[in-house]
């Protein structure tokens, strides 16, 4: 690794670590923008977490679409299931 590329390993780790863009690009004199084009990267802790959100949404979408699901799941979870 060069030294020029610990600049973006810092950006890409705060951001991975739930700093917000704006403070990353401040603290590194980028606009957000650039900060985002150039420094960010994919990451497998990003995908996860990407992932994970998608999956809570969709699902609540679906329970609520289908309220006798939605019950069966909700007392699954709360261990009162048959």
């Amino acid at each position: 690794m060069r030294f020029h590329d610990l600049r973006g390993s810092h950006e890409t780790a705060l951001l991975d670590r739930g700093v917000p863009v704006h403070v990353v690009a401040a603290r590194c004199g980028h606009d957000p923008a650039v900060l985002l084009r150039n420094y960010a990267k994919r990451t497998k802790k990003a995908d996860t977490s990407a992932a994970a959100v998608i999956g809570e949404l969709t699902q609540s979408i679906w329970v609520d679409a289908n309220p006798r699901i939605g019950f069966a799941l909700r007392r699954k979870r709360s261990g009162r299931a048959r």
